[in-house]
């Protein structure tokens, strides 16, 4: 009995704060003059409906994007904000990988860059972007993660770029010749001007 009292008092502790958590949250999100981190609180709430995954693909964008702002906080660097014009162009980028069958960083008929398009289509403008591009056969968004982090091609300079504001991830399931399904992540990050 004296364990069932001590249990009861360890959940009734977490309702407590549960339900302190959600008042503070409430008066924050009725607040008409958001502070940047009350507004970064609700952009990461709102990031899945921002970035791209396609309905086959179980690679969760939102786990990478997670992820990735732990890995930045970790290292002392500023973390990004989600951005649906970045998304845009990284999922214009998966399925263009999908369709004619490539993965790299240039197309292999035209040697378009994203940066090329990013410039021509979107309405952004930025004085850096890079792009990270993974190719993976796991679900599990740390193994994304820990590939770039051990990357000498870049990866981990682009991911952790002290200069850049705002991010686009995209998952798409990418079929391979041997009958195997991989995930491809594209993630372009950008330093957003004016943002």
């Amino acid at each position: 009995m004296k364990h069932v009292g001590f249990w009861l008092f360890q959940v009734m502790v977490l309702v407590g704060v549960a339900a302190l958590s959600l008042s503070l949250f409430s008066s924050i999100s009725a607040s008409t003059a958001a502070t940047p981190n009350e507004q970064r609180g609700k952009v990461l709430a709102d990031s899945a409906s921002v970035f791209y995954q396609s309905e086959s693909s179980r690679l969760s964008v939102y786990e990478l994007y997670r992820q990735i702002n732990h890995q930045r906080s970790d290292m002392g660097v500023s973390v990004v904000l989600p951005n649906s014009e970045l998304s845009k162009e990284a999922r214009r980028r998966a399925i263009e990988m999908q369709r004619d069958g490539f993965y790299a960083h240039a197309h292999p008929e035209t040697g378009l860059v994203f940066s090329d398009s990013l410039r021509s289509r979107s309405v952004i403008e930025y004085r850096y972007a890079c792009e990270n591009l993974n190719l993976s056969f796991s679900t599990q968004a740390h193994l994304t993660i820990r590939d770039w982090l051990n990357s000498d091609a870049g990866h981990r300079q682009c991911m952790l770029h002290s200069d850049v504001s705002h991010i686009g991830i995209a998952t798409i399931d990418f079929p391979l010749s041997d009958g195997q399904i991989g995930y491809i992540v594209v993630m372009i990050q950008a330093d957003i001007l004016g943002e």
